[in-house]
């Protein structure tokens, strides 16, 4: 299975404020072309294709490494209550009480890390997540320096996966999660909210 590995980007920065003008800058995560955003400009100029990532979100580069590091840090956790509910199961076979409270808690987290696909989760044999990493670049526009974070996420994933990655019947990455939204502006007749 170590064979398996296959590595991309989970996210990568997207949104910027130019310092003077107070103006969204964003970067089309398609050609990577960089450029204004507002409710004239929803779309690259370069390549036609819509700003912002699949569902019009966009994050700016302390919030990448804040969830990639969260990331990181829940998966340790994760060992870490693996580690107690061996102990607690090995309380169970001894005769001894367990609090379930605690038990039920950790059984939770255990079950938020591993591989599925297309949001539908699979057994724990699906994949795992070997590596993550933010890499950290800067660029200039209109003479201003900008942090451009770009997190990796490697992974050991199965013989099925792992042949539909191969073939081009999966392309991406996509992490389920929870967060918060800030509209940035409606685009006026078109119902959609960026």
């Amino acid at each position: 299975m170590a064979d398996n590995f296959v590595k991309g980007i989970v996210y990568e920065t997207n949104y910027w404020v130019e310092p003077e003008t107070d103006k969204i800058i964003t970067k089309c995560l398609k050609c990577g072309n960089i450029g204004y955003l507002d409710p004239e400009h929803t779309v690259c100029e370069k390549c036609g294709e819509d700003y912002g990532d699949y569902h019009h979100e966009f994050m700016d580069a302390e919030t990448v490494e804040k969830m990639a590091w969260s990331y990181l840090s829940n998966l340790s956790q994760k060992i870490e209550k693996s580690i107690e509910l061996a102990d607690t199961t090995l309380q169970i076979v001894k005769g001894g009480s367990v609090d379930l409270d605690k038990t039920l808690e950790n059984i939770n987290i255990l079950s938020k890390h591993h591989v599925g696909f297309a949001h539908t989760l699979f057994d724990a044999d699906f994949g795992v997540p070997v590596e993550s990493e933010v890499e950290r670049k800067t660029f200039t526009f209109n003479g201003n320096e900008y942090t451009d974070n770009i997190w990796k996420c490697g992974f050991i994933v199965n013989d099925e996966l792992f042949n539909m990655i191969q073939n081009g019947e999966v392309n991406s990455f996509s992490f389920g999660g929870k967060g918060c939204k800030e509209l940035l502006f409606e685009i006026e007749d078109t119902n959609t909210e960026i």
